[in-house]
């Protein structure tokens, strides 16, 4: 699931290097800047191993990443699908029907100091509007830790 979550990350930052951030403004360049793809190495770390066996030696926990699931049985009709990104804090929630997940590529950092996510409940059945608050507080915390207080595990 984190290569995946991995996966995607990267794909949404990579297409918006290459869309402009206002069309009518061609000169104020794209949404992302294509220098922040060079800092994506750990989450690139994690999608590769997917090709050959990898063994992580973390300094927060067994894992380079944090990574929540939550259940959400009760979602309305026409909106099975949910996905939001942090570019800033390298984070990523997405809701498929009944199943979600949030990863943060952070070298396991916001796992280290909970390991059920925000008011703990990773694994708990939430309703829409509840994963998207848990989402909001984990893509705010993602934000806010520093960039580069995870780079001591790569």
């Amino acid at each position: 699931m984190a290569r995946w979550l991995s996966k995607i990350l990267i794909g949404v930052l990579v297409k918006e290097t290459s869309l402009l951030f206002d069309r009518s403004l061609p000169d104020r360049g794209s949404i992302v800047d294509p220098g922040l793809i060079d800092e994506l190495r750990h989450c690139h770390f994690v999608l590769q191993s997917a090709r050959k066996p990898t063994s992580f030696t973390c300094l927060h926990g067994e894992f380079p990443f944090s990574l929540y699931f939550y259940k959400v049985p009760d979602y309305r009709k026409d909106h099975e699908f949910d996905l939001s990104t942090n570019v800033a804090g390298q984070s990523i929630a997405i809701r498929v029907g009944k199943l979600a997940a949030i990863f943060i590529n952070d070298g396991g950092l916001q796992m280290h100091v909970g390991s059920k996510g925000p008011f703990e409940l990773s694994g708990a059945e939430l309703s829409e509007i509840q994963f998207r608050e848990v989402s909001a507080r984990v893509h705010y915390k993602a934000g806010s830790q520093g960039r580069y207080a995870f780079l001591a595990d790569i």
